[in-house]
């Protein structure tokens, strides 16, 4: 973990924050993340972060510097960690919401001043983020021609993706903190130490794009993600438009059936499946949203389970809930696992698997049986994701490529299954240009929704 993740503005010279004795650099690096963003800690995760560091830690040391640093009128706790209520039961490393106190504000505001660790602040180096946080990503194009078909259709998104990366970006830091502390926005990580980069990306196994180094940061803090040559947005503004439900749209055009049709109706597909789970998973499971995609990414449930234990609720029960929702999809929506079944089929009898984008996922040594086969088990979990997945990065290419075409905008970040564009010229055409853009490379119908615009120090979400 980079070192520049856990420190702190300002902090160091405030005369108030005791930096000697016993747990100074617990305090001062859980200051530092929840100053520099980073909401939602446990006390595992503190100590994972103390530890990368270089120190020594314990559960009891970090337990008490958290009580100190609330104590002394550093950070407040907003929420405490404590999912699945109804059990009754407690974890001591549940994670918490924390928040900067108006006297930890004040001293990261008054301050440009970073430092990445305790000793560096005694030493009188900060971290200048002008001098020494300039990135430039490799070249990725041998990795794309490797696993994308030869042809003009990947010559020409090269091309494209080439002159996308020519674009160099900047964190504006500054404002990301503002607006934090304001209040206006909720960061859910840390935020990136790059003063300028040219952004690389490289190809996952199903073909969707990977930046390098990673943006996909959370509409909280891409909107201070800016053009380098417009750092400040005096010039032109920033706006996101976002794929809604891509996934789900993309399993329910190839599977049919109810979920094509629920799909389809209006209104918010995640809260209608809510609606149709038993009572009890409708009062354990807040939102269906991350599962589904979880399915989408071919999850057995495990992952809702990992995810459920890392919140508090014992492995056994979270492994029960995850089962049961599983269980009850499968009844909601039996043509999915109808498709995985055939997907996995595929994968297991021809030895490899081949997506809508002319990516094929090959077997590594690890995911084959004893006779020289696919591992079922492997092909079940991998297949469905390759497919759908890969639908989607086709998609994005396709706007990569084409976006070379925009007139009114340009292409700043691809992020997943959302776009960032930037534009000096007229918004209203630069949106609807835009919104074309992603409609004609869909090709079916998934609505798009604009995420979030910026514009100079405003910015609104929608």
């Amino acid at each position: 973990m980079s070192k520049h993740i856990v420190v702190a503005s300002g902090l160091c010279a405030h005369p108030d924050f005791p930096l000697s004795g016993r747990r100074s650099h617990e305090r001062y690096i859980i200051a530092g993340l929840i100053s520099g963003g980073y909401r939602y800690l446990s006390r595992r995760a503190a100590i994972e972060y103390v530890q990368s560091c270089g120190y020594r830690t314990t559960e009891h040391s970090i337990r008490t510097a958290f009580r100190e640093l609330i104590e002394k009128g550093w950070i407040y706790e907003v929420e405490k960690g404590s999912y699945f209520k109804r059990i009754g039961k407690t974890n001591t490393m549940m994670a918490s919401k924390y928040n900067v106190t108006e006297k930890l504000k004040e001293a990261c505001l008054n301050s440009k001043y970073f430092y990445s660790s305790i000793s560096a602040y005694f030493n009188h180096k900060p971290v200048r983020w002008e001098d020494d946080a300039i990135v430039i990503a490799d070249n990725y194009e041998n990795y794309w021609r490797f696993i994308l078909p030869a042809g003009s259709g990947t010559d020409n998104f090269i091309n494209s993706l080439a002159q996308l990366e020519a674009n160099a970006v900047h964190f504006d830091k500054e404002s990301a903190m503002n607006a934090f502390f304001a209040g206006d926005t909720d960061p859910k990580t840390y935020m990136p130490h790059y003063y300028k980069a040219k952004l690389g990306y490289y190809p996952l196994k199903t073909g969707r794009l990977q930046s390098d180094p990673h943006v996909y940061l959370g509409k909280a803090l891409v909107p201070f993600i800016t053009p380098f040559d417009d750092k400040d947005l005096k010039k032109g503004t920033i706006f996101s438009l976002d794929y809604s439900s891509q996934e789900l749209c993309l399993l329910a055009d190839k599977v049919g059936g109810r979920l094509k049709d629920d799909i389809e109706l209006p209104g918010n597909i995640f809260n209608r499946i809510h609606r149709q789970l038993s009572p009890l998973l409708q009062d354990t499971i807040g939102s269906v949203k991350q599962p589904m995609y979880a399915m989408t990414y071919g999850s057995n449930g495990r992952a809702m389970a990992k995810e459920l234990t890392a919140q508090g609720v014992p492995f056994d029960i979270a492994l029960d809930i995850a089962n049961d929702f599983h269980r009850e999809i499968n009844i909601l929506y039996p043509e999915i696992g109808q498709y995985q079944r055939e997907i996995t089929n595929q994968f297991v009898q021809s030895g490899s698997l081949t997506n809508d984008g002319g990516v094929t996922r090959y077997p590594e040594c690890g995911d084959l049986t004893k006779s020289g086969r696919i591992n079922r088990s492997f092909a079940n979990r991998v297949g469905l994701s390759h497919m759908i997945q890969g639908e989607g990065a086709q998609i994005t290419r396709d706007i990569v490529t084409k976006s070379s075409g925009l007139g009114f905008s340009r292409l700043h970040i691809p992020i997943h299954d959302g776009f960032v564009f930037y534009t000096d010229k007229n918004i209203d055409l630069a949106v609807s240009e835009a919104t074309q853009l992603m409609k004609d490379c869909s090709g079916i119908d998934i609505p798009i929704k604009m995420e979030w615009m910026r514009h100079g120090n405003t910015l609104e979400f929608n």
